[in-house]
């Protein structure tokens, strides 16, 4: 779905009636000052093949990374994992560990997320002493994966980063807990589900990783739950306050919002970037690093 946001007016239209590209030039015709949206790919890509249509600034809710050419109407904003990896690599080099063992799962998302990390923690001084990919199978025990990775940085890591979904870090943590204690492990905020789970997310006590401002509030305020899909939830109401304010923000490049899905700015290359909190798990739950 595209939104029409002017002031405080939005309107909604579906781009399953008719395409995104019918949809947007109607909301033009409506008299939109700014579109946001839409939120799938295959969207994204049918009006960035006609640019000649956007004659107001489109916010999409997602990014077309190997994009030849970007429109100047375009803006984009998601929530990119890359993003997440490199922060988390820009923070952990800050901290001293220059020396890491990454796992990934052997999947797209997993090689996305592992080369984001490496890049980044090399540019600030960081060597990845060990990269392992395991089976994208939250069954398949993991041990072997763990005691090779351990064995090919013979001794040299100073942390582990853990590219892995909720089911799969439930796992994973524990085998490296046993195997390398003394290991520090970071992680970007796949490993949490969303929706709390003590009883399951005790075993990622203690684990270093990126997370929502939006997410943390709802936990110490005991709220989260009552949202399906709080990142998503947080995506939207940042979105609304991008489009409202991204008059301002473009003529700014120094501009920065405090949103619920981290602290907002602009890219040179009109791409929204998000600067997230940090958080550990105590206990089961997220909680702010250093809390």
């Amino acid at each position: 779905r595209s939104m029409l946001a002017r002031e405080t007016t939005v309107k909604l239209y579906d781009v399953g009636n008719g395409g995104a590209v019918k949809q947007y030039q109607q909301a033009i015709a409506d008299g939109a000052d700014m579109i946001v949206g839409p939120l799938d790919k295959d969207s994204l890509a049918e009006l960035l093949a006609q640019p000649q249509v956007l004659s107001k600034p489109l916010l999409s809710l997602n990014y077309l990374t190997n994009n030849r050419s970007i429109p100047a109407a375009l803006y984009q904003f998601g929530l990119l994992p890359e993003d997440e990896a490199r922060q988390v690599a820009e923070f952990a080099a800050a901290h001293g560990q220059r020396t890491a063992i990454v796992l990934a799962p052997n999947s797209a998302w997993g090689e996305r997320v592992a080369n984001a990390f490496r890049a980044t923690y090399q540019r600030n001084g960081g060597q990845v002493v060990a990269l392992q990919q395991y089976a994208d199978n939250p069954s398949k025990s993991y041990r072997q994966t763990i005691e090779t990775a351990l064995a090919s940085s013979q001794g040299q890591a100073s942390m582990v980063f853990l590219a892995a979904s909720p089911s799969q870090a439930r796992l994973i943590r524990p085998m490296l807990a046993e195997a390398a204690p003394n290991l520090p492990v970071y992680a970007t905020s796949h490993i949490f589900s969303g929706r709390t789970d003590p009883a399951k997310d005790r075993s990622l006590d203690g684990i270093v990783y990126t997370e929502i401002p939006w997410v943390l509030q709802n936990i110490q305020s005991g709220s989260l739950n009552s949202s399906k899909y709080p990142r998503m939830v947080a995506l939207g109401m940042d979105a609304f306050m991008i489009a409202k304010n991204l008059p301002e923000i473009a003529r700014q490049p120094n501009a920065k919002l405090d949103g619920k899905t981290g602290q907002i700015s602009l890219a040179s290359t009109r791409q929204v970037q998000r600067n997230l909190s940090f958080a550990t798990f105590n206990n089961g739950l997220p909680q702010p690093l250093g809390q």
